[in-house]
């Protein structure tokens, strides 16, 4: 398998928001009501990142596995005062097709590097609790645990907790 990672553009919207719903349907089966998870839209999910990626401010790093989007990650400022970080790895998101190759460790390297580039002195993320696999994906890579809560996400809870990396 050969892959690359790059700058996203806006031309990727539809690629991103397949990989999107098709990754929460394959790491949140358990995690999140199945309806939900049924729910999940590509066409609403492009609309979401083509609006984001047309954002001079925004962007990310798609992850392409011959040629095709497999994964992709998006990091900036943090928002949420909970995170206790600077910066935020807001997204990364693999096919569980792309997992497991060093793929995902190169994606999350590149947001790690754009953040210290971009002044920050630390890095955090949210992601559910009993995701198993992607906490320790994220332990591996050096993340700290640092904190849990629960998210109200509108129709279901969400238990989940916090990774810090020092930048």
């Amino acid at each position: 398998m050969s892959y690359t990672i790059r700058p996203a553009r806006v031309d990727d919207a539809g690629g991103i928001a397949a990989v999107h719903v098709a990754s929460w349907q394959e790491s949140y089966r358990g995690l999140i009501p199945d309806d939900v998870l049924a729910q999940q839209s590509v066409e609403a999910r492009e609309i979401f990142w083509r609006g984001h990626l047309e954002q001079p401010s925004r962007g990310g790093w798609v992850l392409e596995t011959d040629g095709a989007v497999t994964g992709f990650g998006d990091c900036g400022p943090n928002h949420d005062p909970m995170l206790e970080s600077d910066g935020e790895i807001n997204s990364l998101y693999l096919l569980q097709s792309a997992q497991g190759q060093g793929a995902g460790r190169g994606l999350m390297e590149v947001m790690l590097r754009a953040l210290a580039t971009g002044g920050y002195a630390t890095a955090g993320l949210w992601v559910a609790k009993g995701n198993t696999g992607a906490c320790g994906f994220y332990e591996h890579l050096g993340g700290k645990l640092v904190g849990e809560r629960v998210q109200d996400r509108r129709t279901f809870k969400l238990p989940v907790v916090a990774y810090r990396w020092a930048l």
